[in-house]
């Protein structure tokens, strides 16, 4: 079984998300059952609660052990939210991500590099998605414009480091945007398995 951590913001990528569970996951094992393999996706916005700093850290302690647990698979969506930035809770981490700064960043883009720092040698077995048309606002504390910047600085640092691994896409809107990404992540997956 090949394992793959889902990363994305949670608030607007349920589409992308479920699709994943509901077409994909299903597409891929079809292909895959002859070669007596199959593929599973660790989603965890299930069950997420933000309200205490131990919830919080619990949060973390379950992202990063499940990237290490899905590695070197990994799946990250790009939109238009940043996603929530943990502030002081990320120093007990710092271990994980050597001299990597990681204050100051979102989950997603925490996620992201631990998966590219675990995965130096195997960045072929990681892929990225980034949005086209995503629609930027303010968030969390931050104004439109820092989001924008977050969120450009994120897909630079994914561009330099694994740009053949990076997929284009619009939201999906209709089946047939939904199917057009759906084929491609089935593609993708397939072939980096």
């Amino acid at each position: 079984m090949k394992k793959f951590f889902i990363s994305s913001t949670f608030y607007d990528m349920h589409a992308e998300r479920d699709m994943i569970q509901n077409i994909v996951q299903p597409a891929v094992n079809q292909k895959l059952n002859e070669q007596g393999e199959y593929v599973s996706f660790s989603d965890l916005r299930w069950g997420i609660d933000t309200i205490s700093d131990t919830t919080k850290h619990k949060i973390l302690d379950a992202c990063f052990d499940e990237i290490d647990s899905c590695k070197p698979y990994f799946i990250v969506f790009i939109g238009g939210r940043y996603g929530w930035i943990p502030k002081e809770l990320v120093a007990p981490y710092q271990n994980r991500f050597g001299n990597i700064k990681i204050l100051n960043k979102s989950i997603t883009e925490l996620e992201v590099l631990y998966a590219l720092k675990l995965n130096t040698n195997k960045l072929n077995r990681c892929l990225f998605y980034f949005k086209d048309d995503a629609v930027y606002e303010d968030e969390d504390g931050l104004k439109r414009e820092e989001v924008i910047e977050h969120i450009s600085d994120l897909r630079q640092k994914i561009e330099k480091i694994a740009p053949t691994q990076i997929r284009y896409y619009n939201s999906i809107v209709d089946s047939k945007t939904e199917k057009k990404l759906a084929d491609q992540l089935v593609s993708d997956i397939y072939n980096i398995i």
